[in-house]
Formats: structure tokens, C-alpha cells, sequence
């Protein structure tokens, strides 16, 4: 004999626990996630005349949330010219976020500005550590020697861990 109550028990058990089992296995893992990072990985704003950022777009905040299980993909990236200075951001958000300035989660660089004459025609970013530059000729750019300076300050950072 089957229970009345049994078709409930697998409405309000067994289908639900199914549904969140299969959007599991769909979530993307941060390899692929740092994958997607990029130069608009690095969401700026302008508070009160100051230039400041945070990890912006899907792919970075995902990476965020994940905190240190993100670890090793980030270091996997922090080489890379197009993807160093946003996975430098979000690792410094997961392991520094208590002790970097901020406003409302936005960070807070020391900033250089570039001139030519009057006009200001660039800026050097200097975040936790590592510098990266704008320019109204060339976009953003950041040094290959000092990525690999990051890098290598990130990866025995991590392993003392």
C-alpha cells in the first residue's frame, strides 16, 4: 500500500533538490571565468573628483563571490597584458577588502595624471601594488616586467597561506 502523502513528498523533496543538482553542474568554474576577464573587467567611476574602480561585469563578480576557491585561476591569468590588472583587482578584493580604502566597494588608487600643455591626456593607476596605465593615444596598458613581478608576489603570497 503507497502512502496518500507520497506524491507530496516528491513534489516538495525530490524536484527541488533536482532543479538545484543540475544548476550546479551548469555554474561556470573560475578557469573559464578568468577567461572572460578583460580590460572592461575593471568598472571605474568618478566620486567627488576622485578616479576609483571595482571588479565590474559578470565574470568578475562571480569570481568575487567564489573568494579564495578563485585562487589559482586568477594566478593562472595575472601575466597576461589584457587580464593581469582585473585578476590583481578581484584576488586583492578577496584577501584585502578589510584594509583597502574604499566607497561604496568602489577602490581607491593613488592616481598620476599625464599631460600635454594643459589637457590631461592620461594617468598612471597604482592598486595594492601594482601599476597600470590609461592614455587618450593608446588605452590601457600595463608593463609585462612588473605583471611578472605581481605574479610572482601573489603566487608566494598565496602559498604561505
Amino acid at each position: 500500500m503507497i502512502p496518500n502523502h507520497l506524491p507530496l513528498v516528491v513534489l516538495l523533496v525530490v524536484i527541488p533538490c533536482a532543479t538545484v543538482c543540475a544548476d550546479d553542474s551548469k555554474s561556470p568554474k573560475p578557469s573559464e571565468l578568468v577567461m572572460q576577464l578583460s580590460w572592461k573587467s575593471l568598472e571605474g567611476n568618478c566620486m567627488g573628483g576622485l578616479l576609483c574602480f571595482r571588479p565590474g561585469g559578470e565574470e568578475a563578480e562571480k569570481l568575487v563571490k567564489m573568494g579564495k576557491a578563485a585562487n589559482e585561476a586568477l594566478l593562472s591569468v595575472l601575466e597576461d597584458p589584457k587580464k593581469g590588472a582585473a585578476a590583481h583587482l578581484i584576488l586583492s578584493v578577496i584577501h584585502d577588502r578589510k584594509k583597502l580604502p574604499n566607497i561604496n566597494q568602489f577602490f581607491l588608487p593613488s592616481v598620476e595624471y599625464h599631460y600635454k600643455g594643459d589637457d590631461v591626456v592620461g594617468w598612471t593607476y597604482t592598486f595594492n601594488g601594482l601599476s597600470w596605465s590609461w592614455s587618450s593615444d593608446s588605452g590601457d596598458s600595463v608593463d609585462k616586467a612588473a605583471l611578472a613581478k605581481n605574479a610572482e608576489t601573489w603566487r608566494k603570497r598565496l602559498a604561505q597561506k
